[in-house]
């Protein structure tokens, strides 16, 4: 931070591609499907959702002619360099590009998990904003050829003692095979470690195949071309055979030497599974996980299930059940619990002894009143940076946006609610995020949407609707006149509350008859702050583990 103004890192995305490979020519001009988008450009629309069209670029050897062609054909931007030293290919163009942070990826994985992406710029934000100096960031585990790596121009350019052919082709194998000479951070993901055995990159036929069936199963299911990890995990659950016809295929692998890290104490952190309470529970926990893993805490994330992973000093348990002590012989910091033991407690301070804090507001609930805290993401601030000037409009009128969140609602649901939108809005525009595809086209309709892409429609919004959640908690913070529906006698009572405590309009139940009411933003300034609670509940815990 220089200035009191946070450091924005220089990001760029290199993709290196090329048509000469060994076993399979040309294979990054493929199709998936058979007609559709070639490998590349599946990289770069996943890619897009994410980076601006500056933050893309193809790196490709210089005699590959055709494939520059194309890259031409297609507007992509695009660095030529040496065809067989790849690691100066990359030098060459951080240096070009004046790049902090480069994004690796390459052409033979089309399927690179945006969620994956998103996590690592954020650590790096966080890094540049606290003058952290990181050289290599990854997230895992991962399906092979979803993940990527990330690492410092810095740490690029530093070659080591002993540079070997493979430290030609392997761009950043010189920084991996020496850990303690850098700085090197995992993000975790929630899957199990069996993960990795699901094979989605493209070296061979076989793979090619597997990728073209992954695909048409996706798409009969989900019809959402950003598709990540947690649908291929499901899938591999739901149809395992899916993914055997690849397996025997060879896949070059180093043995690398573990990082070095200093860990403060070791943390598991349980998330609600997106299937059942959304995705915001995951969506903040990985928020936190950044944080504390750039803090130094070695941190695990796993979805909530019977099977608790044992071995940790802490857990923070963010997934609206009621985990009995009797399950854990560490401390617990749940989040958002509203079990007996939790009603029972009379103070903000014993909840905070006791391991309980709340990051949304509910009836039995303290602190709201004085200091509203939330847990968001840095594109949160960014955003909030960039509309404090704008001046909102007193009234809805046609040349407002209304943004609607609907989060997993199913198609009875969604069509009800764009009855309602439609029969009182209908002169704005109406965009819906979530839900089951609309019946008219009078609604806009994103099934899905990157970080980056959000933060960019609730930041152009003027009016938000949601029923009760982490998303009307982000409105909130950028200030947006917004309104609440539920969807069930639960979020009713939330949804009331809210009402009672800051005025927030609540439309009613989608399942029944909503009525029009007044959008407002009467409630509170919200704080992004609660990070730093739970960070000081971690370090009081530390001198009594």
């Amino acid at each position: 931070m220089m200035n009191g103004t946070p450091s924005i890192p220089k990001i760029f995305a290199f993709i290196q591609a090329r048509l000469g490979s060994t076993r399979y020519p040309n294979k990054v001009l493929n199709s998936i499907p058979v007609k559709g988008m070639t490998l590349l450009e599946h990289i770069h629309t996943r890619l897009k959702a994410i980076l601006t069209e500056e933050q893309i670029v193809f790196l490709i050897p210089e005699e590959d002619q055709s494939l520059l062609e194309y890259l031409k054909e297609k507007s992509f931007n695009y660095y030529c360099g040496s065809l067989d030293d790849v690691r100066k290919r990359f030098r060459d163009a951080s240096k070009f590009y004046q790049a902090d942070v480069i994004l690796r990826l390459t052409g033979d994985n089309p399927f690179v998990d945006t969620k994956a992406i998103e996590t690592i710029i954020e650590a790096w934000h966080v890094a540049f904003n606290q003058n952290t100096k990181l050289d290599l960031i990854y997230y895992s585990p991962l399906p092979l050829g979803m993940g990527i790596e990330s690492f410092s121009r810095r740490a690029l350019d530093k070659s080591s003692d002993i540079d070997e052919q493979r430290h030609l082709e392997h761009v950043s194998l010189h920084i991996k095979e020496n850990p303690k000479d850098y700085t090197i951070l995992k993000l975790p993901s929630p899957f199990p470690e069996s993960i990795v055995s699901l094979r989605l990159t493209f070296d061979e036929e076989l793979d090619y195949q597997t990728l073209l069936d992954i695909y048409d199963e996706v798409q009969s299911n989900t019809q959402n071309e950003l598709f990540g990890a947690f649908e291929i995990y499901n899938l591999s659950l739901k149809n395992p055979d899916l993914f055997k016809k690849n397996q025997i295929v060879e896949q070059v692998r180093f043995n690398l030497p573990k990082p070095q890290i200093e860990s403060k104490k070791s943390i598991c952190i349980i998330i609600g599974n997106p299937k059942e309470y959304g995705s915001g529970h995951w969506e903040r926990m990985t928020i936190l996980s950044v944080r504390l893993v750039l803090l130094g805490y070695e941190v695990s994330m796993q979805f909530n299930s019977t099977k608790i992973s044992q071995g940790f000093d802490y857990f923070i348990i963010d997934s609206r059940e009621d985990y009995y002590d009797a399950k854990f012989k560490q401390p617990i910091l749940r989040i958002d619990e509203l079990s007996q033991n939790r009603k029972n407690l009379i103070s903000l301070e014993e909840c905070f002894k006791l391991g309980f804090i709340d990051l949304l507001p509910h009836p039995d609930s303290f602190g709201w009143s004085s200091k509203p805290e939330v847990l968001l993401s840095n594109f949160a601030n960014q955003s909030l940076s960039n509309i404090q000037n704008t001046i909102p409009s007193n009234t809805i009128n046609s040349n407002n946006i209304i943004l609607c969140y609907a989060g997993n609602l199913n198609s009875e649901n969604s069509k009800r609610l764009d009855n309602f939108l439609l029969s009182k809005y209908s002169n704005n525009t109406i965009i819906r995020i979530g839900g089951s595809e609309p019946i008219t086209m009078k609604i806009n309709y994103e099934a899905r949407l990157t970080k980056r892409n959000w933060w960019k429609y609730l930041s152009q919004s003027d009016y938000f609707l949601s029923y009760f959640g982490q998303g009307l908690m982000e409105a909130m913070y950028l200030r947006k006149k917004l309104a609440s529906y539920s969807i069930g006698d639960y979020h009713t009572m939330l949804s009331r509350h809210i009402e009672d405590i800051w005025s927030v309009p609540f439309l009613g139940d989608c399942n029944q008859e909503m009525e029009i009411r007044e959008f407002s933003n009467s409630y509170p300034i919200i704080y992004n702050t609660a990070h730093e609670r739970i960070i000081q509940w971690l370090e009081s815990q530390s001198y009594t583990v």
